[in-house]
């Protein structure tokens, strides 16, 4: 990636102008073998892009240990043969090399999104119910997705926003909503359901504010937030008319979901080993606590796919085949239980991967996604 920045970076006037040429005994040794065999033309091309190891040994003088390694690394970078240099020619590429290196770091720098708001407060029963907004440039009001980290409902960050979101709103075609939530060490479920769903609402309140179509809001998250996400997206709406509170009068309701390794049915937990004690200790159990011995009515609500009905959004499941935190069968079960009741589901299954799907990594994935939530969500390329 980095070589090809540099290739678009670099004018080809200044290519030309810092192309490195061979040093003085670098040409005298390759003099002396023309002379002493009749190599071919392409055999003589080939020495000079390529030249062979032993003459980076013996080519005096050299500082070994500093300039090969600067070769080695301008090699990598150069987007035209490359010669090693003398100890004379060292400064020069030290210097072009933190001019190219230090505009590449300016250029990711900048690249990067920042929050337009930050940690604000969309409910006042605990600190951690804030989120951050990341508004992006647009005329009319854009799509928005709402996303919500993971981290076994105990632990994470509303700071650490996937890339594939951050790029949405550096396209211009969404504004991302990263939530916190309350902890499983501050209360139970259905805390974490309720403050979810209550940024939602709080979102489409705020919505003509940010420029936002209150109509075009998805959701998305990784492990213990893919669950919220899935919840949040299957769950009846929340909105109360008669509320004294204008953001309850607020939908809940979102256009479509994203979950990355989300669990979706804790009755597999009796069913399929699970280990994790993230399972248990959102409901308010002891790690260990067999499932037979939790509370059947807690295990069926805090289960997204005991909220489907017909008229849900559309979703969608990443989920790894190997992953021994989140089986995968809890994604294809609430897949094939969605699809029954003629709602759109779509599974993308990632072979070979753990867990570490949830993180929501660039890949063929995200990749998915975009063009899913894109497409639900009618944001326009």
């Amino acid at each position: 990636m980095i070589v090809a920045v540099v290739r678009l970076l670099l004018p080809r006037p200044i290519q030309r102008m810092i192309r490195p040429g061979r040093s003085e005994m670098a040409r005298l040794r390759y003099r002396e073998r023309t002379k002493s065999s009749p190599e071919s033309r392409h055999s003589r091309l080939q020495y000079l892009i390529v030249p062979p190891k032993q003459d980076f040994q013996s080519m005096k003088p050299f500082k070994k240990p500093v300039v090969y390694t600067f070769h080695r690394a301008w090699s990598k970078l150069s987007p035209f043969p490359c010669r090693p240099r003398t100890a004379s020619f060292l400064p020069m590429q030290r210097l072009l090399a933190t001019m190219i290196l230090g505009g590449l770091a300016v250029v990711s720098f900048a690249q990067q999104v920042q929050p337009t708001h930050r940690d604000i407060a969309y409910d006042d029963q605990h600190a951690s119910q804030k989120l951050d907004v990341y508004l992006t440039e647009s005329r009319k009001p854009t799509a928005a997705i709402v996303y919500i980290h993971g981290g076994g409902w105990r632990a994470g960050s509303k700071d650490r926003v996937p890339r594939w979101l951050t790029d949405a709103v550096a396209a211009g075609w969404a504004s991302v909503i990263s939530v916190e939530y309350r902890f499983t060490d501050v209360a139970t479920h259905p805390a974490q359901t309720d403050d979810c769903l209550r940024a939602i609402q709080f979102v489409r309140f705020n919505a003509a504010k940010w420029n936002i179509d209150p109509e075009r809001i998805g959701v998305t998250g990784g492990s213990a937030g893919g669950h919220l996400s899935l919840y949040v997206a299957l769950h009846d709406d929340a909105k109360k008319t008669d509320a004294s509170d204008p953001v309850q009068q607020q939908s809940s309701r979102v256009a479509c979901a994203v979950s990355f390794a989300g669990p979706t049915d804790w009755s597999l937990l009796s069913q399929i080993e699970h280990n994790h004690p993230a399972y248990r200790q959102l409901l308010g159990y002891e790690p260990g606590t067999p499932a037979e011995k939790m509370d059947a009515n807690s295990k069926r609500d805090v289960s997204p796919i005991n909220h489907l009905s017909p008229d849900d959004p559309a979703i969608m499941m990443v989920h790894g085949d190997a992953d021994d935190i989140v089986p995968l069968k809890h994604s294809d079960k609430l897949n094939q239980e969605a699809r029954k009741i003629g709602i759109t589901s779509q599974l993308v299954i990632v072979p070979g991967a753990n867990h570490g799907v949830a993180g929501a990594g660039a890949g063929s994935a995200t990749d998915q996604a975009t063009q899913f939530v894109r497409k639900w969500l009618k944001a326009s390329p």
